[in-house]
């Protein structure tokens, strides 16, 4: 098991926002949180409660932050987190800023031998740029928001955070211990168990979350039939620009998104996520899908440029998706958050953002908790907001997402998102992006004082 508490030495970064070693002056916390997974998700509440001088132990299966190749984009709710937090400025100078989201028919035949983009449905125009990120859509691998999370804590200092990597939750006891809970760890290679003890624990430990399944949490919905192959490759468009670059392929069967993880320029290779759905009917193995073969076939259908195409695969996966929703987040104090929590498909990056805003109101519940002295019942409020704008936003706007995909582009004119898109004027932008910060986003002081009048009006009847 190896540990590893972050100190500073000059070869670590400074704070990316300038604030002090404590947010807001607070004076270093004796309370102490443990986070289950060192994925964004984990290491943004991380650092939110470090900020906050609170102790935080990490615990993460592998031997490292996490480096999986997953979510890519940020918008709405989810960057002004980002930015609240302190880390939108560097997020955007590392990754950079979409000019426009689109939903585009295949790639068609460019009359030389080889394809060009499909017909441009509709698209989201941003208002974003360096200067002001926020107003639009970051392009930012989550591989590269860990090391920057990572980078953060360390800059951070203070010996706030402890991380116990290799180690898996194998235990949970809130009982007989007051204001605490314990969690018992295994050592990945050695199988010794230890004990860890904290104010809160968090799961934070993915869509197979074993602090889920410890607190006897069911994980309700349904798995999609159709996989996905998720590519980055490395290539470069011959052909100029189109202004409308990142862009969701409409399709009945081969339906795909398509995202520059590095800004392109015309004629130089750079780094493109392709993630496309195989036909529901082909039950091939993974190994299969991941084939030189396989890959090969399902690139040349989404790829523009002449052909023969010339590309390289530097990451390649392939995995189910779901549409699901914990029972619960909470029980006692035990809380869940990201995919721990509720798991929904990619279209439209409403997963990674969700998690990202499940820290963001679980790091102010918890502040709430620790420093206004408010009940631990709290989380309770957290847990049923959280699952309230999954069910209320993220759910149905993610599946109509999905399903917006899976369709003949012809028949797309007739879907109100894409007529609304194609007249995209300030006031129909205003009214289009008002649910992805109002509906998505929680503000968890409102919703404890609205709880809390309940409660009162309750006690006085």
């Amino acid at each position: 098991m190896a540990e590893h508490t972050p100190t500073k030495s000059k070869s670590t970064h400074s704070l990316v926002d300038g604030t002090p070693e404590l947010a807001n002056g607070a004076a270093p916390s004796t309370h102490k949180v443990i986070v289950i997974g060192a994925g964004p998700v984990g290491l943004f509440l991380t650092y939110l409660l470090a900020k906050q001088g609170i102790q935080v132990d990490v615990v993460e299966r592998f031997d490292g932050i996490s480096k999986e190749h997953r979510a890519a984009g940020y918008y709405g709710g989810g960057v002004f987190a980002l930015k609240d937090a302190g880390l939108l400025h560097l997020a955007a100078k590392r990754g950079h800023v979409a000019e426009a989201l689109g939903w585009r028919a295949p790639a068609v035949d460019d009359g030389k031998g080889g394809k060009t983009f499909g017909r441009l449905l509709c698209a989201i125009p941003f208002a974003g740029t360096e200067e002001h990120p926020e107003l639009g859509m970051l392009l930012f691998p989550q591989t590269k928001l860990c090391e920057l999370l990572e980078e953060q804590i360390i800059a951070l200092g203070q010996n706030r955070v402890a991380f116990h990597f290799g180690a898996e939750i194998c235990g949970i006891d809130q009982l007989g211990n007051g204001d605490a809970v314990t969690a018992t760890i295994r050592d990945m290679k050695t199988g010794v168990t230890r004990d860890l003890t904290g104010n809160i624990l968090v799961g934070a430990d993915g869509g197979k979350s074993a602090t889920r399944s410890l607190l006897g949490i069911s994980l309700q919905g349904h798995t999609w039939p159709e996989r996905l192959i998720a590519v980055d490759v490395n290539y470069a468009i011959e052909e100029e620009l189109p202004k409308v670059l990142p862009h969701h392929v409409v399709d009945p069967i081969w339906w795909a998104t398509m995202i520059p993880l590095e800004r392109p320029v015309q004629g130089k290779p750079s780094i493109w996520r392709f993630c496309m759905a195989i036909d529901p009917l082909d039950q091939s193995p993974v190994e299969v899908l991941l084939s030189e073969k396989y890959l090969a076939n399902m690139i040349e259908r989404h790829m523009v440029g002449k052909r023969p195409l010339k590309y390289e695969v530097t990451h390649k996966a392939a995995y189910k998706i779901h549409q699901r929703l914990a029972n619960k987040m909470a029980v006692g104090r035990c809380v869940l958050i990201g995919d721990a929590a509720h798991l929904n498909n990619p279209m439209g990056a409403l997963g990674l953002c969700t998690g990202l805003l499940d820290a963001e109101a679980l790091a102010e519940t918890l502040q709430m908790i620790f420093h206004a002295k408010k009940p631990i019942s709290i989380l309770e409020a957290y847990s049923h907001e959280r699952r309230r704008v999954f069910q209320m936003f993220v759910d149905p706007t993610s599946k109509a997402n999905k399903l917006r995909l899976q369709q003949s582009p012809e028949y797309a004119d007739d879907d109100w998102m894409v007529r609304t898109l194609q007249n995209p004027t300030p006031e129909v932008m205003k009214e289009f992006f008002s649910p992805y910060m109002a509906s998505w986003r929680s503000d968890m002081r409102a919703v404890v004082a609205k709880k809390e009048k309940v409660d009162a009006d309750k006690a006085r009847q």
